[in-house]
């Protein structure tokens, strides 16, 4: 697969007429790295005429990817080949379509020649009970920044635990409840996702997509 290529420094708005001339890759391309047209599962709420391309006018080498009705928005730097998350939010939570896109967003993206994707893992209420992004994304395999891990230590230490991550918590039932409740000591935090094939990152995904088929299979079992 080919990857992106920085064109020249323009300043250019990018929009669909252009697309491929400044970034290398059509609309097709850019729309199957939101992760949403790889699998069925995703047919009946989405269609390709739902995604916008730089609804933000955002200049060169920067523009935005946004489909209004999963509430999803992803910047692109194609300088850096970096991807910010901005919103991913999906009606209809725990059918496992959010893993299933971020896992087809992150194949996707490495296959392009991206080297990073970051976001900002919120917790906060929506109007169907506690919006849990600080727990979701640590399982999806993101990893706090440097500057947000000091922090974590920090609060780790003053609450006389001793966890040395995040995923201590995420994986372990008793502590991910105690992270992640409205009454948990859970907070908002930069999360970070490295693309190279053996990243902490990749393994994070890769060890929560097995515990997420073998409680499947467990389930079928029994049936």
């Amino acid at each position: 697969m080919k990857k992106i290529e920085l064109k020249e420094d323009l300043a250019v708005v990018i929009n669909e007429e252009n697309l491929e001339e400044h970034t290398g890759f059509d609309k097709t391309a850019w729309m199957r790295l939101t992760g949403l047209f790889e699998d069925a599962g995703f047919a009946d709420l989405v269609k390709p005429e739902d995604i916008i391309v730089n609804k933000r006018k955002s200049e060169y080498p920067f523009f935005s990817i946004d489909c209004d009705p999963l509430t999803l928005q992803i910047v692109i730097d194609i300088e850096k080949k970096e991807i910010e998350n901005v919103q991913v939010l999906f009606d209809g939570r725990g059918k496992g379509l959010g893993l299933i896109a971020h896992a087809n967003q992150v194949c996707r993206a490495g296959h392009m020649g991206f080297n990073r994707m970051f976001l900002r893992a919120f917790v906060g209420r929506v109007k169907d009970g506690l919006f849990n992004g600080h727990v979701t994304w640590a399982k999806f395999g993101y990893t706090m920044t440097a500057t947000e891990q000091v922090k974590f230590e920090e609060k780790i230490q003053e609450l006389g635990r001793q966890e040395e991550c995040i995923h201590e918590l995420v994986h372990d039932k008793l502590k991910e409840k105690e992270w992640g409740d409205a009454d948990g000591f859970g907070y908002d935090w930069d999360g970070e996702f490295f693309l190279a094939k053996k990243s902490c990152n990749r393994n994070w995904l890769a060890f929560y997509r097995y515990k997420k088929n073998k409680a499947a299979r467990h389930a079928r079992k029994g049936a």
